[in-house]
Parts: C-alpha cells; sequence; structure tokens
C-alpha cells in the first residue's frame, strides 16, 4: 500500500495538479554572516508523524524554520544553518506525510492554514496565494492484521 499511495503522489497528483513551489534554501553562517541562496522547485512539503501524533502546523512550521546544514561555509568553513522561503505557492499545496511506525495519537485536522510567514520578500504582490484549507486527507490504516488506504473528504 505504501507504494501504491507513492505511485498516486508521484505518478497522478504531481503531474496533474499545479503544485509547484518555487522556494529559495537560504543557507547562513552565524560566524562570518554570510549566507548562499539556492532557488529550487518542489512539489510537495514532507512532514512527519511525531510520538504525540500529526500536528500539522507545527510540522510546517517545522519545515520551514532554521535547522543546522551540512553545508560548510565557503568563507569560515563552519557549519551553516539552512532555513526556506517560498517565492511563488502553488494553486495546490501537497502536504507529504512520511510515517513512522509508531502508535500515533488521531487529532482533528486543522482549519485554514495562512503560510505567509514563510513567504519570500520577492513574492510581495505576487497573484499566488498563501493561504490554504485541507480539503482531502489520504492514509493508510492498520485495522486489524489488514492495512487499508483511506481516504477523508471535507465538504463545505
Amino acid at each position: 500500500l505504501e507504494r501504491q499511495s507513492k505511485r498516486i503522489l508521484e505518478e497522478i497528483l504531481i503531474p496533474l495538479l499545479p503544485c509547484q513551489l518555487i522556494i529559495n534554501q537560504i543557507y547562513n553562517c552565524d560566524q562570518c554572516r554570510s549566507n548562499v541562496t539556492i532557488r529550487s522547485i518542489v512539489n510537495s512539503i514532507p512532514v512527519s508523524i511525531l510520538n504525540g501524533g500529526l500536528d500539522l502546523a507545527n510540522a510546517i512550521v517545522n519545515y520551514f524554520s532554521s535547522v543546522s546544514s551540512d553545508l560548510i561555509c565557503s568563507t569560515c568553513q563552519r557549519p551553516t544553518t539552512r532555513h526556506i522561503e517560498v517565492v511563488q505557492w502553488p494553486s495546490v499545496l501537497i502536504v507529504h506525510i512520511n510515517e513512522r511506525k509508531i502508535v500515533a495519537k488521531n487529532k482533528k485536522p486543522p482549519g485554514p492554514l495562512s503560510l505567509l510567514p514563510y513567504s519570500s520578500w520577492f513574492s510581495i504582490g505576487s497573484p499566488s496565494s498563501c493561504t490554504y484549507d485541507l480539503t482531502c486527507f489520504n492514509s493508510i490504516v492498520q485495522v486489524g492484521d489488514k492495512r487499508t488506504m483511506a481516504r477523508v473528504t471535507r465538504v463545505k
């Protein structure tokens, strides 16, 4: 089922939906204050389920927050930190949930999410939206000894 879910994401949803985020990965050196910006395109935001369950709003904050990076500063040879800013938001935002083999509590999905704090200043005045409402959620659920794919859809 995990392969089927991954195939649906990669071969059906991503090619059909306008889901490309144009992002800047910004690497900062705290030592010499230099920074490097790398622009790239991502099709989904990967998040993980923690022991407390899926907290989507917090998981998205963690995705965009500063983290230690593998990139070494070219000026002073020190480790850098990386954070992500979005230059252009897509019409459809896909959040890909990486599940671990843990028992997680079910949590109510959040209401509308404003992602404006993660927008780059380059996106000021752009026509793309940065507020999304979770409308569909796919998951693989363990029921007894069987695993089934479940989809929850909210209709207004």
